[in-house]
């Protein structure tokens, strides 16, 4: 059965769709079809697969606000083998507005992805930096939401104000769980005591796995392809792909080691 996971967390610069593009090519890499869709208007995760968001014609805006229409139309492949994505641009911003009033609006990206399951073993949402409608639509579609934290102060005030759209969120989607990703860990004392504190807090909701800030992600975008497929001895890249161990089923992964 399709899981659907959403990235979200309103701080922007977080690792979110550094997190979404090199979990889905890690997934890739244990044998899953991905399809990664990018529901932020400033389109990250589509720029930093290699595509200009100026350029597209077809984006998840069609996606979300035009009933009954074909994905494929704005379907594009990645250097990865095994994802695929919907882009996004500048388009999307209009569907916030477009969205209020509209009959059911929160479940508008459940119904579409409905027709999209059968194609992919995981969906991918990689959300805004708010917590405004596109996130609330994203979350009720999805089984899961991952929050990418950054090790740094004030962690805890951003945890705390998403863990309320969650809440919210629960109500159009009872089942949905989160989970919390420890991103641009350094070995300072700072990130330490930060990763102490979250994990005190959240027990068992936050990943093993904390991944490293280093430049090489900034290397894969520019690249435009993940660290994972570019670079996939880096720790970047290990720290994704271990972290992917903790989400699928051990069959599938029982023979991965880290190098």
């Amino acid at each position: 059965m399709t899981k659907v996971y959403s990235f979200s967390n309103q701080k922007g610069g977080v690792g979110k769709s550094t997190t979404t593009a090199n979990l889905g090519a890690s997934f890739a890499y244990f044998g899953q079809k991905v399809l990664l869709i990018d529901l932020d208007p400033q389109a990250g995760l589509t720029q930093s697969l290699g595509y200009d968001p100026n350029s597209l014609v077809n984006t998840s805006y069609n996606l979300l606000m035009e009933k009954d229409y074909d994905y494929k139309n704005a379907l594009v492949q990645t250097a990865v083998s095994g994802v695929e994505l919907i882009p996004s641009n500048l388009d999307l911003a209009a569907a916030e507005k477009e969205l209020i009033g509209a009959v059911q609006w929160d479940k508008k990206l459940y119904n579409a992805l409905k027709k999209i399951k059968d194609n992919y073993d995981y969906i991918f949402l990689d959300c805004p930096p708010s917590l405004g409608l596109l996130t609330m639509c994203s979350l009720v579609a999805s089984d899961t939401v991952i929050v990418p934290v950054q090790c740094e102060a004030l962690a805890m005030k951003a945890i705390n104000q998403l863990y309320k759209t969650v809440v919210e969120a629960r109500e159009g989607n009872p089942d949905l769980s989160a989970r919390f990703l420890l991103t641009m860990f350094t070995h300072t004392q700072h990130s330490k005591e930060i990763v102490d504190i979250v994990r005190n807090e959240l027990k068992d909701e936050v990943f093993f796995e904390v991944i490293p800030r280093t430049v090489s992600f900034a290397d894969s975008v520019n690249a435009g392809e993940p660290l994972v497929t570019l670079d996939p001895k880096s720790k970047g890249a290990q720290a994704y792909l271990s972290l992917a161990t903790e989400l699928l089923p051990k069959e599938i992964t029982k023979n991965f080691q880290t190098v």
